[in-house]
């Protein structure tokens, strides 16, 4: 009885986890457009007052805390002598698995280092304001659905209990 008991509380708790980390996700999600827009912002300030090429702004942006992978796989591969813009779009291919961020990012790299200062601006200005809209989106997707998968994880680990009892 005690193992069965075990058991039973076993699946509640894994179904509760469940849904508290899917809706972990949602948030996380949000908070990854605000570290894609903190990043396009110290792009521009390194291209507008110091002028860095890009090899340099890879390297200052990889010290920044909440480096995305993408970065880190792309100054890594222009390291060891790989061209930007393919470098680029294979760490996106890797990395970034949302289809609408994937394509903004593939076009940010695609475009990146082509034109001169202000037609870059205008690119970092374009692509934050996209990455804001997916923001929103995702923003108002976990206030939509956060706490539906928590409850719904806890309800069918209590369903799951209380069928086998």
């Amino acid at each position: 009885m005690a193992v069965k008991f075990i058991g039973i509380l076993f699946i509640v708790f894994s179904c509760g986890i469940w849904g508290i980390s899917k809706s972990a996700r949602l948030r996380n999600s949000v908070g990854e457009c605000d570290h894609t827009n903190s990043m396009l912002e110290s792009i521009s300030i390194m291209i507008r007052y110091n002028n860095y090429e890009i090899p340099r702004i890879l390297s200052e942006v990889c010290l920044e805390k909440n480096c995305p992978q993408y970065v880190r796989e792309t100054a890594e591969l222009v390291d060891k002598g790989m061209d930007f813009h393919l470098a680029w779009r294979m760490a996106v291919e890797k990395y970034v698995t949302d289809a609408a961020e994937c394509e903004i990012m593939m076009r940010f790299g695609n475009e990146l280092g082509l034109s001169d200062t202000e037609g870059q601006m205008k690119l970092i200005e374009g692509i934050s304001a996209q990455i804001s809209d997916i923001k929103a989106e995702r923003a108002e997707k976990y206030h939509r659905y956060g706490r539906v998968y928590r409850a719904v994880g806890l309800l069918f680990g209590l369903m799951a209990g209380v069928i086998l009892i």
